[in-house]
Order: C-alpha cells, then sequence, then structure tokens
C-alpha cells in the first residue's frame, strides 16, 4: 500500500469532516422544507424514521470512561434491527446515516480524534498500524454520502457524479485522488458520459493526453460550502484496445473560454492555475483541492490510480440506486416522488 504521513493525513480529513458538518448544518437549517434524496428503499415510512431515531437513541454505547454526551458514539446497531423482523443492521445504519448526517460526521471525527491520540502515544510504526489510508479513504466516502441528501438541487447532480468517481476507487486511494492524482478507469467511457450530461459542466483546455484524447476534455467545478473548490477535469483515451475515461481534480480550474464573460474569477483561477502548473513543471506533482499528489502521466515511468471494470460498474450501481427516487419531505404523506440524476 503506498503509504504517506499518517498525522498529515488524518489532519486533512478531520478539518473535512469538520468543514463537512458545517456545510450540512447550513443545509439543514436553509433547505428544511425541500424535497431530499434518500435510499431507494421504499419499506421506510415516517413513522419508521420515528421509531428508528428513538431506538438509535436508546441503544447508544456509552464509552468507559465517562458520559456518552462528551465522545459520540455509533448505536448498537445488533440490538437495533433486532426490533425489526425484516430489518439488517447495514439497512437500520444506512437509514440513520441518511436521518442524522451531523451525527455521523461527530462520530467520525472522534474516531480519526481517539486514533490519532493513540498513534502519538505509541509512535511511527503503530500510526501506521492504527490508522491507515483505507480507514481514512472509507470515512471521507461515507462523509460524501452524509452530504448528498442534503444538497441544493443545483449542486446535486454534480456532488453525485464527485460520489460516482469517489466510489470506484479503492479506500486507500481516496486521499490521493482528492490530492490531485491521475487516475484512469476502465468504463468503457461511462463515467466521461456522465460528467458531460452533469448540469454546469463545459468543454476546457487541457495538457494532458492533447494529441490522442478522444472528444473534447470537459470540466466540472463543485463549489461546497466551507470545502475547497473541487474542480473535475475529464476526458477519454484508447488504453490496451479499449476506451477508458481518465479523471484529475484540480485546485484551481482552467476557465471556459466559453465562460469569460460570466465567469468574475476568471483572471484569477487563470493565474492561480498558472502557477500550479509551475509548480508541476518543477515538482513533478499534481495539486488537488486536498493537497498534491505525485501520481501523474506525465512521470517516466508514467504512475496513475488504475480502476479496472468491476469497481466501476459497482460504482454505477450505487449511483443508480441512489437518484432513482426521492423523499417528499413536505409532504403531509411523505410520498415518494421520482428524481432524475441531472
Amino acid at each position: 500500500m503506498h503509504r504517506v504521513d499518517d498525522c498529515s493525513d488524518s489532519n486533512i480529513v478531520g478539518s473535512f469532516l469538520r468543514n463537512a458538518q458545517l456545510a450540512v448544518r447550513k443545509w439543514m437549517r436553509t433547505y428544511k422544507n425541500s424535497p431530499r434524496r434518500l435510499s431507494s428503499d421504499p419499506q421506510w415510512t415516517a413513522n419508521d424514521d420515528t421509531r428508528l431515531l428513538l431506538l438509535a437513541k436508546q441503544h447508544t454505547r456509552v464509552p468507559s470512561g465517562g458520559d456518552s454526551s462528551s465522545q459520540p458514539t455509533w448505536p448498537q446497531w445488533d440490538k437495533i434491527s433486532s426490533q425489526w423482523p425484516h430489518r439488517t443492521r447495514e439497512q437500520c445504519k444506512t437509514r440513520w446515516m441518511e436521518l442524522c448526517p451531523d451525527a455521523v460526521l461527530a462520530i467520525e471525527r472522534e474516531n480519526i480524534r481517539r486514533h490519532q491520540a493513540m498513534a502519538t502515544r505509541r509512535g511511527p510504526r503503530s500510526s501506521v498500524r492504527t490508522h491507515t489510508l483505507d480507514r481514512l479513504g472509507n470515512c471521507v466516502k461515507r462523509a460524501f454520502h452524509c452530504i448528498l441528501p442534503y444538497c441544493p438541487e443545483k449542486l446535486s447532480s454534480r456532488v453525485h457524479t464527485l460520489v460516482l468517481t469517489i466510489e470506484a476507487l479503492p479506500g486507500k486511494m481516496v486521499l490521493e485522488y482528492l490530492k490531485g492524482g491521475h487516475t484512469i478507469l476502465s468504463d468503457n467511457g461511462k463515467i466521461y458520459e456522465v460528467v458531460v450530461g452533469t448540469n454546469g459542466s463545459h468543454t476546457r483546455f487541457s495538457s494532458h493526453y492533447r494529441y490522442t484524447s478522444i472528444g473534447d476534455p470537459y470540466g466540472l467545478t463543485i463549489c461546497i460550502p466551507h470545502l475547497p473548490v473541487i474542480h473535475l477535469s475529464c476526458g477519454t483515451i484508447v488504453q490496451q484496445k479499449q476506451r477508458c475515461t481518465w479523471i484529475q481534480l484540480e485546485r484551481t480550474p482552467m476557465p471556459s473560454l466559453a465562460t469569460v464573460w460570466t465567469n468574475e474569477n476568471f483572471m484569477k483561477n487563470v493565474k492561480n492555475h498558472f502557477w500550479d502548473t509551475i509548480a508541476h513543471t518543477f515538482t513533478g506533482k499534481q495539486y488537488g483541492p486536498f493537497g498534491s499528489s505525485s501520481y501523474s502521466e506525465k512521470r517516466a515511468p508514467p504512475k496513475v490510480i488504475r480502476i479496472g471494470r468491476p469497481c466501476v460498474e459497482r460504482s454505477f450501481r450505487r449511483y443508480r440506486a441512489r437518484t432513482r427516487t426521492a423523499y417528499a419531505a413536505g409532504s403531509p404523506s411523505r410520498t415518494r416522488r421520482r428524481s432524475s440524476a441531472h
């Protein structure tokens, strides 16, 4: 497994979780009565939700060192699921995560803080053993799932597209991807087509595969409150006789010339992207929203994050399930209505 400084990565994820909490709280206050995207399971009702929240409050593990209110912990899902004849612990946990994103993010932050303190006491070797990149990457995935149901409508499709790409990655590569690591997915161009069809995507100039790219490169800017701006750049190439999507997250978006008159930050983005390019030329690293990465196709030999077809297909199945239904939160009958991803 590719190892980096665990303490630094723990701080990055801890900061991300704290800012994600702020964003979710803001949306929960602002869009309290707006429809929310929830799971595709049609069996959950308003009464089930109320009962689940009550059971989760009753069956919460109390830390051995003190009161549960000071240290947020996961509810005891085995005991909770036993109250439902046809529910598994994972179904109950997933539903509770959708209903209580703020609590989930608080628990994740507490777990990171606890493991980081443990690693500091036991030394650097224990740090790598007790707090791996895989743990941090899966924590980031869960955090994005907490953000998704509460995104405003204009931002929802963009965040769904970002989560589609993140879910295809193994946990240990998620942070490297968010730091700008160059990624190639064996998907026959499917993810590229999703990006092209996402609201707000646009053609853009790119130095990646300038002479071998199939079709125009596209960019998609995702602005989540309190989080760094995430600019997703992608295109398609042919490798090993199959069409693949290449993706890279950038710290500063390279704006399209088509937006020169409407984008107030056009010149600022151009200048910052220019300095990132200069830094890349001297260091060989890519610069993404969460840091820098040594994964670049321009190295000799190339060093990229490569994702196979099974992982991409599994991510697509989850993507379709998430965007299949929506919850009419403001409706008295709590009925469901059809929803589109874009």
